[in-house]
């Protein structure tokens, strides 16, 4: 499975923060608000300071932020970075992505959110979350193809009602040691 990418340069400068809702002008994105959060941490269960937790996904129109030529949500962000304190927690607040196809519906994408970290010293790892309870993860390209039930488990994101009565879900990144 090749990993998610993300043009930087085709957004410049890159959009700072963790909440992804507040676009140009003031505009709040359109769809379902949700938080997403999280522990970055070793294999020991040891928080991971100083990481740097990116994520990037698709709009309520179904569009990234670097396309060109697309209606694009202009309330909405696209990507937003979190560098992690202490207890290496990060959260975001950002909108459920939809699904969609591509190349004339070759790749099927269910509803997901690309993150990548990165810790000093090490190479920066991405991985893609999805959502427990979406239709079109068995028509996912990616998704799909993870047959060990145990890690397709882990990979998946259950949203609950957060405190704010804003749906939250949990994804906690474990690095291996370097």
């Amino acid at each position: 499975m090749g990993l998610p990418f993300f043009r930087a340069r085709a957004l410049s400068p890159l959009p700072q923060g963790n909440d992804l809702t507040s676009g140009t002008g003031g505009r709040r994105a359109e769809g379902k608000r949700l938080q997403l959060h999280g522990r970055v941490q070793n294999t020991a269960g040891q928080p991971l300071a100083g990481a740097r937790v990116e994520i990037w996904q698709v709009d309520a129109r179904g569009h990234y932020a670097v396309e060109t030529g697309a209606d694009r949500d202009p309330g909405f962000a696209g990507y937003g970075v979190h560098l992690v304190g202490e207890s290496g927690r990060y959260t975001f607040t950002t909108i459920r992505p939809r699904g969609y196809g591509r190349y004339g519906g070759l790749i099927q994408r269910a509803a997901h959110i690309h993150l990548r970290v990165s810790v000093a010293g090490r190479a920066p790892l991405a991985t893609e979350v999805w959502f427990a309870d979406e239709p079109g993860n068995e028509r996912d390209s990616f998704v799909s193809r993870i047959t060990d039930p145990e890690l397709r488990d882990r990979m998946l994101v259950r949203l609950t009602p957060g405190s704010d009565g804003m749906p939250a879900g949990t994804f906690d990144v474990v690095l291996p040691d370097a």
